[in-house]
């Protein structure tokens, strides 16, 4: 049945006389098993309709199954890079205490590219950064991650805040894949 598509049919006899049909279709999908329909009905047989309607759903239940599976890994992913890239920031000087809280929208929203940083510079500063990539999913979290690290190396060089930021536009404007993001600079 697996090989071929056809569903599984038998009929059996119950206690009481009465006739039950029974088949399993298998849930096929690109490839891919995911499991069985099984249709249990008493009295009259399955007919041609019946069959067709059943491989149809099963089908189609499949389709969906390798959807929500393909869902769930991508966006598993994008919450693992996201609680690896927020897990910790830079080092602040230190003089410096620094807590942080990250608080997604909502459980069912997809992770997005919202990150904060610190940067130690020299004589004691450090600066402080929080951004946000526009979007949300795992594309959003690969370009913050990518502006995060930007931001690390422009920053570095111990230019004001505001001629960091134009120095991480002008790298950003370079590659016009990435997606925009707005990004708050304060330097202690």
């Amino acid at each position: 049945a697996l090989d071929e598509g056809h569903p599984i049919t038998a009929g059996t006899q119950l206690v009481g006389g009465v006739p039950r049909s029974v088949m399993t279709v298998p849930l096929l999908a690109h490839g891919r098993l995911y499991g069985a329909l099984l249709a249990v009905r008493s009295g009259a047989p399955f007919s041609a309709y019946d069959t067709a309607t059943l491989h149809y759903v099963a089908r189609l239940a499949a389709v969906h199954l390798g959807h929500d599976r393909e869902h769930t890994a991508v966006h598993s992913t994008a919450l693992n890079l996201q609680r690896a890239l927020l897990a910790e920031p830079g080092r602040p000087h230190p003089n410096l205490d620094i807590a942080t809280r990250y608080l997604p929208v909502g459980g069912g929203t997809l992770v997005g590219g919202d990150w904060y940083e610190t940067v130690r510079l020299h004589f004691g500063r450090t600066l402080l950064v929080m951004g946000d990539v526009m979007g949300h999913g795992l594309d959003a979290a690969v370009d913050m991650n990518a502006y995060r690290s930007t931001l690390r190396y422009v920053a570095s060089t111990d230019l004001p805040p505001h001629r960091v930021l134009r120095q991480l536009d002008a790298a950003v404007a370079e590659d016009s894949t990435r997606r925009p993001a707005t990004c708050l600079l304060a330097r202690v």
